[in-house]
């Protein structure tokens, strides 16, 4: 039921989605005023989820800043990747990789390094059809495919969220308190799933990806809309309504 509702929200929650309906009312609308105000205010929410400079302030409040490789003083047993950044591609029988990918090229850099020893891949599926897909189990075949032992190597495959992610974890990792873990997800993430594993009862360390700093945006990033940016709200929506919903539910 959470599962469902997470993202059904995630859904009804698209700025896109609440930009269109606007636009298509402003459209349809026979009142030539309630047309007007309609379709500025279309026109207004598109350029300010697709400007650049707004999401990445409004993003940097929950966001977590990236931590130089120099800077990891210990070196971790486990590297704990969460997943959710891959497909799997039945007709070409290999991955797609997506957007939040960057967890696993900087775990396999951290393992090159020898800050981390071993990995955890977390991750079963996040779909609410067809989730036959095990996102852990062709993570693992890709690793080991790469060079990395497989002796170096855990999953845990059942997960369907964050929370899940963490419990789960967790259990495989319950024999082996007393090492020192590295949690390895996007900086958008990182802080649910921090305190989803400290609730759980796992200390850990984090090390965010994928982070994009608002001091690195050019002139033309405050002025021209940006269609990228008009769907990472929704990424970021997803993490603002996750926060809230896993504080409520006493999951954080």
């Amino acid at each position: 039921m959470f599962f469902i509702l997470s993202k059904t929200l995630s859904f009804l929650l698209s700025p896109l989605l609440w930009i269109v309906l606007i636009l298509f009312l402003g459209i349809i609308a026979k009142h030539r005023k309630k047309k007007k105000k309609l379709l500025i205010t279309a026109l207004f929410l598109l350029f300010f989820f697709s400007n650049s400079f707004i999401f990445s302030i409004i993003k940097s409040t929950i966001d977590t800043e990236a931590i130089k490789y120099e800077n990891l003083k210990k070196q971790y047993e486990y590297g704990i990747v969460l997943g959710g950044f891959s497909s799997y591609d039945k007709d070409f029988n290999r991955l797609n990789f997506h957007k939040a990918s960057d967890r696993l090229w900087q775990a396999i850099l951290l393992y090159k390094k020898h800050k981390i020893n071993k990995f955890l891949i977390s991750g079963g599926s996040g779909k609410l059809f067809n989730n036959k897909y095990k996102e852990a189990d062709f993570i693992k075949s890709y690793l080991i495919s790469i060079g990395v032992p497989k002796v170096d190597i855990l999953i845990e495959n059942k997960s369907e969220n964050t929370f899940e992610n963490a419990i789960n974890s967790v259990k495989i990792l319950k024999q082996e308190k007393n090492y020192k873990y590295l949690l390895v997800t996007s900086s958008l993430h990182t802080l649910r799933a921090k305190k989803c594993f400290e609730k759980a009862g796992l200390k850990v360390d984090v090390f965010p990806t994928n982070y994009i700093s608002y001091k690195n945006l050019n002139f033309n990033d405050y002025l021209i809309p940006n269609s990228a940016v008009l769907f990472s709200w929704n990424e970021l929506i997803h993490e603002i309504t996750g926060l809230t919903i896993y504080k409520i539910s006493g999951k954080i």
